[in-house]
Order: structure tokens, then sequence, then C-alpha cells
């Protein structure tokens, strides 16, 4: 992640369950089913490339998240939802050059 930030020119890395080499694991079949629901329920406040918008595990540029971070809720523990759901209208990532 680290190397595609720094090397790879995109601001925003996210592991994802959903892409090749990504897993849910040992998930049970509601457990899966919930992420699924929750990533279809996420659609229209993240990019259409985001897989994973439920993901924990992501690196960002310094600049983008302090950009992005501003008017975070705070509330519950999906920060990469959060980060696109509450950023500044000035942040239009659906329009903008931000490389996920």
């Amino acid at each position: 992640m680290l190397r595609n930030l720094k090397q790879g020119g995109y601001d925003l890395v996210i592991g994802s369950r959903y892409k090749a080499g990504g897993s849910i694991g040992e998930w049970d079949g509601l457990r899966a089913l919930t992420s699924r629901w929750a990533t279809l329920l996420s659609r229209p406040l993240v990019p259409a490339s985001l897989t994973d918008p439920m993901s924990g595990f992501f690196a960002l540029r310094r600049e983008v998240f302090e950009q992005l971070v501003r008017r975070t809720s705070g509330l519950g523990f999906k920060l990469l939802l959060d980060l696109f759901a509450s950023s500044p209208a000035s942040v239009d990532v659906q329009r903008t050059a931000l490389r996920i």
C-alpha cells in the first residue's frame, strides 16, 4: 500500500475483500450478506470504482486525508465510508482526479 502511494501515483489505496486476492475468510452467510448489503447502501456516497467502502484497511496521502477529514461524523467505525460521506462539498470525488 505504501509503495503504491509513494511510487504508483495513487492518493488512496484500499485493501478490498472483493478484488482478486481478497477474501471474506470464514464469514458465515449472514455476515457476508450484511457486508454486501452495506456496500450496496453506500453506493451513492462513494466512487463507483470503490469495491469495498466498508474496508478498514486503507492508506491515503496526508493532504488528501486533511482535505476529506474536516467534517467526519466521528460516529461509528467505518472511517473510509465516513471520509467520503462527510467530505466537504468542494471534494466531489465522483468528478475529481482522486486516484484510488
